[in-house]
Parts: C-alpha cells; sequence; structure tokens
C-alpha cells in the first residue's frame, strides 16, 4: 500500500491543466497510477519491511522519498508535454525551472533510500544528454550554445 496520497501530492501544487487532463478526478486517476508505480518501485529497492514499517523515522523516510519518486515522475512528464506542444514559432522555450527541481526530488529521493537501504552509493542513474555544447561564461555562468 502506498506511503503517500493523491492529496499529499496535488498539495506540491499538481494542477490537471499541467497536463492537459480535462478535471480534478482525471488528475488524481493520474496521479494515483503513478504513486502506485514509485510505491512498488520503492518497495522493491528498499524490501517490504522497510517500506511497510510503522517505526520513525524509518515511515517518515518512505513517504518522504515516495513523495519525491512520484514528484520527480511528474515534473519529467510535465517537461515532456512542454516540448511535445513547441512549434516551430516557439523561439524561447525553457524547461530549466522544471528539470532542477526535477532533479532535486530525484536528489532527495537518492538520499534518503541511501539512508533506509545503508548504501551510500545508490543512484537511479539518469544520463542526461544534449546537442547542445554546454560552456562556461563570464564568472563561471553557464551558457548553452
Amino acid at each position: 500500500m502506498a506511503r503517500v496520497t493523491v492529496e499529499n501530492i496535488k498539495d506540491l501544487g499538481f494542477t490537471f491543466q499541467m497536463f492537459g487532463l480535462d478535471n480534478e478526478s482525471s488528475l488524481e486517476l493520474y496521479i494515483q497510477d503513478i504513486i502506485d508505480d514509485a510505491g512498488a518501485i520503492l518497495e522493491g529497492v528498499i524490501g517490504s519491511t522497510t517500506y511497510n514499517s510503522a517505526s520513525s523515522p524509518t515511515a517518515g523516510y518512505v513517504k518522504r522519498a515516495e513523495k519525491c519518486l512520484v514528484a520527480s515522475e511528474l515534473l519529467q512528464r510535465r517537461i515532456n508535454r512542454v516540448l511535445n506542444n513547441v512549434t516551430a514559432s516557439d523561439d524561447k522555450i525553457s524547461t530549466r525551472n522544471e528539470e532542477q527541481q526535477m532533479q532535486r526530488y530525484q536528489d532527495e529521493a537518492e538520499k534518503l533510500i541511501s539512508l533506509l537501504t545503508g548504501d551510500t552509493d545508490y543512484s537511479f542513474g539518469i544520463v542526461k544528454t544534449s546537442h547542445f555544447e554546454e560552456t562556461s561564461g563570464p564568472g563561471g555562468l553557464e551558457v548553452s550554445g
């Protein structure tokens, strides 16, 4: 059974409009599906005993890790939606803020999973690629070109 609820995730600021859904009911089903997947993945990684623990702080770590996994997935889907709706006339489209927020959720989930498993090298192993070459600009600012 999932540790987080649809309300926990909606409280993070996700709305049905962000995903092109028709209403709140559609969003709730959409989120619940992601919660179910994230719960199954997390339980597989940390084990059933830890996942189902009611003791503190373990239960809190599990819930927060699951919340981070769900939020990360929702942000990835949001990024995909934005990028799929780009047209040739959209000169300036950026998902940088969403990508950074998604990365923060992933980092937090990894830290919590490491705490729960004792594996300090745990990582989701995401590789990010781009056809843009990144360089440093003045003052160490990141510049894409």
